[in-house]
């Protein structure tokens, strides 16, 4: 057997043993977090003697009478629809212990492709002239698939015309207007609002990025649009572009964890798009013979991922060096062509390959550390202090490939691994050890007092 099959055979095996107590192990863990907010947000409905997990009011009265010409603010004062899963975020995480991680953004649900647009493009660097240029040739295009995005001190905005084009077929009034019904709608507010909202706000990455312009470097990115017409702007766009490529690994994962967890939870079903790392261990496989990228494309990827997700220790340089592979295969071997390679996991998986990554790594946080953990997971992660107009860009990229501890998916993946043991669902105790055993700093919010 050579020594390729043997680290297969080796991974697939401890997998095998892996997954069944994972599944026992989650199955107590979600069973304690339905209690816990059962009685402390006191969700259960009031007519019945079931219990009933946050079960969300259907909208009212008031959303029929609110006219779709304008955004609907889905959160005024904190009181309406989503107040509900907000106080579930914060007491089933323990976040009320830690006041300043409050989510208080508010969502926005956009009838008209006009509405979503005027959105993104109200603080895009260009002049009026050019942004209505903008604005007039893609409202023509029509080409526009984005389902929802979180722009930082602006809030959660809700694409419901690409819903009601690309999935329901039916107006986007009619969508909001019976909003319970489409649980697609309701798991894309939760993977922008709670995933990338909760990022942007409470980490300090994520708020480095906002900074340097994390949601205009967005929307140039989503629309095929150059950033800016200033160098010293785009300059700061590059920077964030940067710091994007080393940390989308955690932030697509930690948001498609949560979106995925409250769903089943809100709805009662199965999780979907959850991935174990063999299911992405057996399309990669495929790979020489499917793309023809041959052998070593399917090997470098497999040696990668066995790294991460074998249950066994690894030293920080080793890890470093899995996931700089991971977050640019085709850096490594110029055959792997990102598109092509893309494509083929998103046709199989349904998520591109770090989107796919990043949710094995939240799940084998959440086994690890436990599921009270994992935001905090994510918080520690993305917790380096690079301060923008002080670090050259390619100084940034040498730190940050040099250093495991300035890599922030790099970061997640040390945690991951980590087993907490009778310290499980405990965010102070994951913070400080952090700090002793594995070196990586905390928020100062999750140190005690």
């Amino acid at each position: 057997m050579s020594p390729i099959d043997e680290i297969r055979s080796g991974f697939e095996k401890k997998l095998d043993q892996s997954i069944e107590q994972h599944q026992r192990q989650l199955e107590d863990d979600l069973r304690r977090m339905r209690q816990r907010a059962l009685q402390d947000s006191q969700m259960r409905a009031r007519d019945s003697a079931a219990p009933q997990l946050a079960r969300l009011p259907k909208p009212g009265a008031y959303l029929r009478e609110l006219a779709p010409s304008q955004p609907a603010r889905l959160t005024v004062g904190g009181a309406e629809l989503f107040h509900k899963i907000q106080d579930f975020f914060d007491r089933a995480f323990h976040l009320v212990s830690f006041s300043s991680l409050h989510i208080a953004e508010q969502v926005v649900f956009c009838f008209t492709l006009e509405q979503y647009l005027d959105a993104y493009l109200k603080d895009y660097d260009v002049s009026e002239v050019e942004r209505n240029q903008i604005r007039d040739a893609m409202l023509q295009s029509r080409k526009i698939d984005s389902l929802g995005v979180f722009l930082p001190n602006q809030g959660c905005f809700i694409n419901g015309w690409a819903f009601e084009q690309y999935q329901y077929r039916m107006p986007a009034a009619e969508i909001y207007r019976e909003l319970w019904q489409y649980p697609e709608v309701i798991k894309t507010i939760l993977h922008e609002w709670l995933g990338h909202g909760f990022l942007a706000s409470h980490s300090r990455l994520g708020q480095v990025e906002g900074r340097l312009g994390r949601s205009k470097l967005q929307f140039a990115r989503d629309f095929h649009l150059r950033s800016s017409q200033n160098p010293a702007v785009n300059l700061q766009y590059e920077l964030s572009d940067t710091l994007l490529r080393y940390s989308l690994i955690t932030e697509e994962g930690w948001s498609t964890w949560i979106a995925n967890l409250l769903a089943a939870l809100l709805f009662e079903s199965k999780l979907a798009e959850t991935f174990e790392p063999e299911d992405l261990l057996n399309v990669i496989q495929d790979l020489p013979f499917v793309l023809e990228f041959g052998e070593s494309a399917s090997n470098l990827l497999i040696d990668a991922l066995t790294i991460l997700f074998d249950g066994q220790a690894h030293a920080k340089t080793d890890i470093q060096q899995a996931m700089l592979i991971l977050q640019s295969p085709h850096s490594y071997l110029s055959s792997l062509d990102p598109v092509r390679l893309d494509a083929y996991i998103r046709n199989k998986c349904g998520l591109p390959l770090r989107y796919v990554v990043g949710n094995c790594l939240l799940n084998q946080a959440e086994q690890n550390l436990g599921p009270v953990c994992a935001p905090y997971a994510a918080l520690i992660a993305l917790n380096i202090d690079l301060i923008p107009g002080q670090v050259g860009l390619a100084d940034l990229n040498y730190l940050i490939q040099k250093d495991p501890a300035l890599n922030p998916d790099t970061r997640l993946a040390i945690l991951s691994k980590f087993p907490l043991g009778a310290e499980r669902n405990n965010p102070r105790a994951l913070a400080q050890r952090a700090e002793q055993e594995l070196s990586l700093i905390a928020p100062s919010e999750l140190k005690p007092a």
